[in-house]
């Protein structure tokens, strides 16, 4: 790492670092996510940093001409950069290339060939949403005190500072009565369709440009195979709220077939007060290398309690 890339990744913990502080100050930690606590002899407890940078919310950043113009926000999970529009989000990632031993040491010797690999390892998977509306406005919620600077290259001229950065993001109106909204739980990608009453929710149709497969598993889970890597979203959560609190609706994914002919995802929903906002809520769980340069193939896959 050189010493810009490593100026950028500390300036991006800074933050990750301040959005955590404004979280602490409004609401208690929820329970059962609390990070490992080690007791002290004066009685304190000292907490993990391991643990807490797993309880980090996503950030956000608003595009100020860092990226493509296209894109309106983005943020970045593990090793996948993910850019959002109102009609899609573009995640970015390294692909499980089969490179052999050989192959890995020379580019460890050759930094400009390592870099040039890196660059054209990378694939993209676009969550497409279709027939939404690419010119819907951009939604900015819970500014973070953390910016971003971006001073890469020797030209000021190109460098962007001062990048704001918020803990949700999203757009009005994707689609008639639709809002989407993004936000991030435990470094997890979360988005919120939020149906306003009497809104039609089977206007939500998915398509995954890029994949390789796409089924439901017999959990309901969404599995999307790209590039030697698995993403996997968690049956839909579904809810309405009222004073009384929240009351979940039953829902599933459900394969589609799309007007275009392609292979889409549709959500299916049990009875609901057409009076009241609905919310669809899937989670992005994991996106995860799958096999490896040996035909070795990974059978049980979990998150640690850092993410």
């Amino acid at each position: 790492m050189n010493r810009r890339q490593s100026t950028l990744v500390g300036l991006m913990m800074i933050s990750a670092t301040s959005a955590l502080s404004l979280r602490g100050l409004s609401e208690p930690p929820a329970q059962g996510i609390l990070p490992p606590t080690t007791l002290l002899p004066n009685g304190e407890r000292k907490v993990s940093p391991v643990g807490e940078f797993g309880r980090l919310p996503l950030s956000f950043e608003s595009n100020q001409g860092q990226t493509d113009a296209r894109a309106r926000f983005l943020t970045h999970s593990g090793d996948t950069t993910i850019f959002l529009t109102p009609s899609e989000a573009v995640f970015s990632m390294p692909s499980r290339a089969n490179v052999s031993h050989k192959e890995k040491n020379a580019l460890r010797k050759d930094r400009q060939a390592q870099r040039s690999y890196e660059k054209n390892s990378l694939v993209a998977l676009r969550m497409q949403m279709v027939g939404a509306d690419p010119g819907a406005t951009t939604l900015q919620q819970q500014p973070l005190e953390g910016k971003i600077n971006y001073f890469i290259g020797t030209d000021p001229r190109k460098w962007h500072a001062g990048v704001p950065t918020f803990g949700r993001a999203g757009f009005h109106e994707v689609y008639r009565g639709v809002d989407l909204v993004y936000y991030g739980n435990q470094r997890r990608l979360e988005y919120d369709f939020v149906v306003a009453p009497h809104a039609d929710p089977t206007q939500i149709r998915l398509h995954f440009a890029g994949a390789e497969g796409v089924h439901i598993d017999a959990a309901g889970d969404l599995r999307v195979r790209v590039q030697g890597r698995e993403m996997k979203w968690r049956k839909p959560l579904v809810y309405q709220q009222d004073a009384a609190g929240k009351h979940s609706v039953s829902a599933r994914f459900q394969m589609k077939r799309l007007s275009d002919g392609q292979a889409g995802i549709g959500f299916v929903l049990g009875h609901y007060d057409a009076d009241r906002p609905l919310v669809l809520d899937p989670v992005l769980i994991s996106s995860t290398y799958l096999g490896g340069s040996a035909g070795d193939q990974g059978t049980s896959i979990a998150l640690d309690g850092s993410g």
